[in-house]
């Protein structure tokens, strides 16, 4: 019996040259690169082939970022797998069950590895990323580059495999085109020793040469008896505060220089209304009136809803939703993604991405919770936690994670063995706001799902999600099937594809939380010695005595042994223990208009924790004052304009410095962080008559805070605004004084 056997001999070549015929002169009449495809094996669908491409031109050398080789399949082919090169794109391989292929798109691009691969997923004359010298006789070994195919889906005889079409060659970009792959006899390899030879079953070459006012009407809620509108002349959805209390008063619009000053809103809550699309009736007879100005109104028509898109584009939001006017995109959009389908199920990744602008999620973190569609049971989880396990004792040997209908998951903590971890968790539920930490506003977890559908058209999506975070506020709309997600590895050469995902939108909204203030701001100038304080029981009374002892005297003797103990309890959500002040609120933020320059005005913003039972880790404030096109310099937060609305700046988000005041502690000498402003002078409306210095609104944390009535705002003393009165009443006394005195010589 011979020693070994040659099952057939057949072997496809490409040749490639390139179209710059000046340097093809120079490489020499045979300069190309040669692409050579062996068939090494056949497996019970198909084959694993092994492809090395030969630089075969001598002063042409391909430099990083490297070759890449795409071809378009004969047939339904797909890649199960790949050794020493990777397909920068997985492509839709849902209907696959089981092992998911490593490429299952028509026309594969295949990039070379980087250098550092594991050697277990390397062969010869790989990972380079994807760089050819020039062939000469000094180096020939790294003027090639090879990398093992296993195809599926195809023939797993000569007669049968069908030669691949369309090949196209990039060194990076264009200039190479690529002639039909034509088959050749088998190559030979021989071993180390040589003293055997063996041959490949099939090998492939190839080779290439180379003006009216607009009142808008916007639904933004339902309500139990109606719902809430805003109504904005002009331009939709804008905010409400700083577009409003100037005494009716609208600038003219320019295209050229948008201006808040020709806009004008406020909200309202109607009751006695409809409650859906269906029943809400169009009021009648809108009038208009300006003086001297006679306008006549149209009837009210219904038009398409406002779209407002979120901060990366990929989806957007309409009226009649819960709605933010200073983040009317900003939503948690949880995304579902199956990754695996299993014997009686699948494997998904459910990521939340926090995309509000300012609000975000503290401790204890979120809570998600749905309705299974059929009797779906969670068999595993990585990166978070069913509450509750349910009742599984129906099941024999391995017991689920979950057999509730309606499964509510939480975050897993940190310290989280790391094989019980998934990317982005394990942060306690905790989520940054979209623009204070991008990174850390994503948490995700894996879940094993079972009893559910194997493919596409089985899977059922889950109903009624829920989301707290931690409390109530939250509106999630309906699961909606989307374009699989696309996931980047690590060096960005490639990108898989989920095999079905589906988004669900969660937004907020303050009439919703109903949560009692948790924050007052008090006033301050320099011109005024008046100091306002935060209005009387802004977020309770101490005399309440539905919760008594909810008040703490900072010189209370007993007061480390009240405090300690709510302290040690991080996981649960305890009711804030204040200092005894008028206003009974946990957190105070005073506004100090400060000093007085030629051309600049400074601020001194100073935030104070009265709360004993709390820290505020990556608090944040956000501040509307329409000076702040203007600002300067933040000294010690960091600062981000909120700017949803065109190029009206003036609305700021302002937050700790990480590692240095990122932490606001709880009530005592360092239960404070303060910073200054700086603002730059606009001479067209800066003024410091009537509050102007003073904000419109300010939040903390995403909580509007108690603001001091405008007419107790410090204001100049009478004089001060009038420099011509002030010049003529010196010029009075002068005189009288010169009078006093020739009078009594």
């Amino acid at each position: 019996m011979p020693m070994f056997r040659f099952l057939s001999s057949l072997v496809f070549f490409l040749y490639l040259s390139n179209f710059i015929t000046t340097e093809a002169a120079n490489n020499g009449s045979n300069g190309n690169i040669t692409i050579k495809w062996d068939v090494l094996s056949w497996t019970p669908d198909g084959y694993v082939g092994v492809v090395t491409i030969y630089n075969f031109q001598r002063n042409r050398s391909i430099r990083a970022p490297g070759w890449e080789l795409g071809w378009t399949w004969a047939r339904q082919e797909m890649i199960w797998a790949m050794t020493g090169a990777q397909a920068t794109y997985q492509g839709d391989c849902s209907h696959f069950k089981g092992s998911i292929p490593h490429s299952c798109i028509k026309n594969p691009t295949i990039v070379d590895l980087m250098s550092g691969t594991p050697y277990n997923q390397q062969i010869e004359d790989c990972c380079r990323g994807g760089v050819l010298a020039p062939w000469s006789g000094h180096d020939q070994a790294r003027s090639k580059s090879a990398f093992q195919i296993a195809v599926g889906q195809e023939g797993t005889t000569i007669q049968t495999v069908k030669l691949p079409k369309n090949f196209t060659f990039k060194a990076p970009g264009d200039g190479y085109s690529c002639g039909p792959a034509k088959i050749v006899k088998p190559t030979r390899f021989f071993t180390a020793d040589k003293r055997r030879v063996t041959q490949a079953i099939k090998a492939g070459d190839h080779s290439n040469s180379n003006g009216n006012i607009t009142i808008k009407w916007d639904l933004v809620n339902w309500t139990p008896d109606g719902y809430i509108v805003n109504l904005s002349p002009g331009t939709p959805f804008y905010k409400q505060v700083t577009n409003c209390c100037r005494g009716g008063v609208l600038a003219s619009w320019s295209p050229q220089h948008p201006s808040s000053h020709s806009i004008s809103a406020f909200q309202l809550s109607v009751g006695r209304a409809g409650t859906s699309v269906r029943t809400v009736k169009l009021p009648k007879k809108v009038t208009f009136k300006a003086p001297g100005s006679r306008y006549t109104c149209g009837p009210a028509k219904v038009v398409a809803r406002n779209k407002y898109f979120t901060l990366d584009k990929r989806r957007f939001t309409r009226a009649k939703r819960a709605y933010d006017p200073l983040d009317p995109n900003g939503n948690i959009t949880i995304k579902w993604d199956i990754i695996n389908w299993t014997p009686d199920g699948y494997v998904a990744v459910v990521t939340l991405y926090n995309f509000q602008k300012y609000r975000h999620i503290q401790a204890p973190g979120w809570q998600l919770g749905w309705t299974w569609a059929k009797k779906e049971v969670i068999w595993t989880m990585l990166g978070g936690q069913a509450t509750e396990q349910g009742d599984c004792s129906k099941f024999k040997g391995t017991i689920p994670h979950c057999c509730k209908k309606d499964p509510t998951v939480v975050d897993l903590m940190p310290g989280t063995p790391y094989n019980q971890q998934a990317a982005n968790c394990c942060r306690g539920g905790v989520l940054s706001s979209w623009v204070q930490d991008p990174p850390t506003a994503i948490s995700s977890f894996q879940i094993s799902v079972g009893q559910a559908g194997t493919t596409n058209k089985t899977v059922k999506v889950p109903k009624n999600f829920t989301l707290k975070a931690p409390g109530p506020g939250y509106t999630c709309g309906p699961g909606k099937i989307v374009k699989p997600s696309k996931f980047k590895s690590q060096d960005g050469r490639r990108s898989t594809q989920a095999l079905m995902t589906w988004n669900v939108t969660c937004m907020y909204s303050q009439f919703l939380s109903q949560k009692t203030p948790t924050c007052c701001v008090s006033l301050s100038s320099f011109y005024n010695d008046t100091i306002i304080s935060c209005p009387t029981c802004s977020c309770g009374c101490q005399n309440n005595a539905s919760n008594p002892g909810s008040c703490v005297e900072p010189n209370n003797p007993y007061l480390a042994s009240v405090v300690s103990p709510a302290l040690s309890n991080k996981n649960s959500i305890l009711p804030p223990l204040v200092q005894c002040t008028n206003h009974m609120c946990p957190v105070r933020i005073h506004w100090h208009v400060k000093t007085n320059y030629k051309e600049y005005w400074r601020v001194k913003v100073t935030i104070t924790n009265f709360n004993y039972r709390m820290n505020y880790s990556n608090w944040n404030l956000v501040v509307q004052h329409p000076n702040f096109d203007n600002l300067t310099e933040s000294f010690s937060f960091s600062y981000q304009p909120l700017t949803p609305y065109s190029s009206i700046n003036d609305t700021a988000m302002l937050w700790g410095i990480k590692f240095y005041n990122d932490l606001l502690m709880q009530a005592g000498p360092l239960g404070n962080v303060q910073s200054e402003l700086l603002f730059q002078k606009d001479k067209s409306t800066f003024t410091f008559e009537k509050g102007w210095a003073f904000p419109r609104r300010i939040y903390f944390n995403g909580d509007n805070c108690v603001m001091p009535p405008p007419d107790t705002y410090p204001w100049l003393p009478n004089a001060s605004p009038r420099p011509n009165s002030s010049l003529l009443t010196t010029t009075l006394i002068l005189l009288s004084a010169l009078a006093f005195l020739f009078t009594h010589v």
